[in-house]
């Protein structure tokens, strides 16, 4: 796996873990006018990050297949991007699959109302997309 591609959503994470641990200190003190604020923001936390690792996963795959064929059209379609990458790199059908469930996971949370997903963690949905990413350049 491209170690770029590894520190890209390995940042994402950390910036997680980070937040994550300023927001539960900040807790402590129930004192502050934005406590409210802050609760809300920690149930919501992990979930925007999910949202942030797909974005920097998506990224990777735009520049991956540019570079690998500059002439041809990337898909804005995210479903698309993946099913040409597992095409084009080999990647197993379980693991895009895999891919594909957390991205399903991923737009049930951005757009509610829709089917009910399993829930999913940052951990497992970094663990899923660096699965993927393993055999890219």
């Amino acid at each position: 796996m491209s170690h770029v591609h590894v520190e890209q959503l390995s940042a994402v994470f950390d910036e997680y873990a980070e937040v994550r641990e300023a927001v539960t200190q900040r807790l402590r003190d129930r004192s502050h006018a934005g406590y409210r604020n802050l609760q809300r923001a920690e149930r919501n936390l992990e979930t925007t990050y999910i949202v942030r690792l797909f974005v920097e996963f998506e990224g990777i795959l735009r520049l991956v297949l540019l570079t690998h064929d500059p002439r041809r059209r990337v898909s804005r379609e995210a479903y698309n991007r993946i099913n040409r990458a597992a095409r084009l790199f080999s990647i197993p059908d379980h693991i895009r699959d895999d891919v594909h469930a957390a991205r399903e996971y991923r737009n049930s949370v951005v757009h509610p109302g829709g089917v009910r997903i399993a829930s999913l963690s940052i951990r497992q949905a970094r663990s899923v997309l660096n699965r993927f990413l393993k055999p890219l350049p």
